[in-house]
């Protein structure tokens, strides 16, 4: 496997890999409605027909496009015609402004949506979570009032809490076709899975069967752009292992990622050159012009050489 170092970093990328990756795999309506199916109550997915589902932005997924503040937002038909808008946000640490981050981000999307239809839909938030620890603080607004009784009569709000550290690997297994991103998001700061590879197989496999190939490369894309390298090692290696009828796929990114190395490596190698040469040549400069008479001044003035490098050519003369 190659150092996930190697893989150059693209212009305009989202400040967190967590946020890209999560953002892309959601694009897939596959994941998107078993997520749903996973973390929303039941009393929520009777009411609607996921089948219905589509996702209403594009952002945080192509360079080109402006980043909003939103994440995730996606539009659903109730069964009664009515529509539903599933707001979905991703944290990889705690954030206790968060309720209020879901206020600011319902106010606008209420406020384009009653221009548009002149009605105001039903609007249901979730917060996808993978933080180091356990999420600390509250999901409802009213919660955080010193008298939360007189809050649910005034200004309520809540998002549903989806907690990957409170998420064993054995019940992620069960959760259909999210299963492999909520699984690499929960183990991107260390790789260290709890089961055997053998053990994720079947449902990464059905990932990529219903997802596509391009799939696969979003998972090493992923893993290649952790933070933490070593991280990023064991998550490629184990989607390695557990993708064992994908290999040839998985061996030509890796290969992909060696020969960008390489080409890289002699850019840098020629910019180096290039670098040393035009030092070397001011070097020279420097010495003619103190051969010739030159105030040591007027020599690191015009050739831009150090003050050190000039007393050198001085000597040398």
């Amino acid at each position: 496997m190659p150092k996930v170092k190697s893989k150059p970093a693209k212009a305009q990328q989202p400040q967190s890999k967590f946020d890209r990756f999560f953002s892309e795999s959601m694009e897939h309506l596959p994941i998107a409605r078993a997520f749903f199916k996973q973390h929303l109550p039941v009393y929520v997915l009777a009411l609607i027909d996921l089948d219905t589902l589509r996702r209403l932005d594009r952002t945080k997924t192509h360079e080109k496009l402006d980043q909003r503040r939103r994440d995730i937002v996606y539009v659903v038909k109730m069964k009664d015609g009515r529509l539903l808008l599933f707001c979905v946000e991703h944290q990889s640490s705690a954030d206790l402004t968060m309720p209020l981050r879901f206020m600011h981000y319902n106010a606008d999307t209420l406020v384009a949506y009653l221009k548009k239809y002149k009605e105001i839909p039903l609007i249901i938030n979730c917060l996808f979570y993978h933080g180091p620890r356990p999420y600390p603080h509250h999901n409802t607004l009213q919660a955080y009032y010193s008298q939360p009784e007189l809050g649910v009569n005034e200004l309520t709000l809540r998002f549903h809490l989806a907690d990957c550290t409170q998420i064993r690997d054995q019940e992620f297994l069960r959760h259909g076709h999210c299963a492999p991103m909520s699984l690499l998001l929960k183990h991107g700061r260390d790789g260290n899975f709890e089961l055997e590879p053998a053990a994720y197989r079947n449902v990464f496999e059905a990932c990529v069967t219903a997802i596509g190939d391009g799939y696969i490369d979003s998972m090493l894309n992923y893993a290649v752009t952790l933070t933490k390298v070593e991280a990023g090692e064991r998550i490629f290696n184990f989607v390695d292992e557990v993708l064992i009828n994908k290999t040839d796929i998985i061996m030509t990114y890796g290969q992909v990622l060696r020969n960008e190395g390489m080409e890289r490596g002699i850019e840098q190698g020629l910019e180096q050159g290039i670098e040393r040469g035009i030092a070397q040549e001011r070097i020279k400069i420097a010495g003619r012009m103190l051969y010739n008479g030159a105030p040591l001044e007027q020599v690191q003035q015009w050739t831009g050489v150090s003050e050190a490098e000039v007393k050198y050519c001085a000597k040398q003369r």
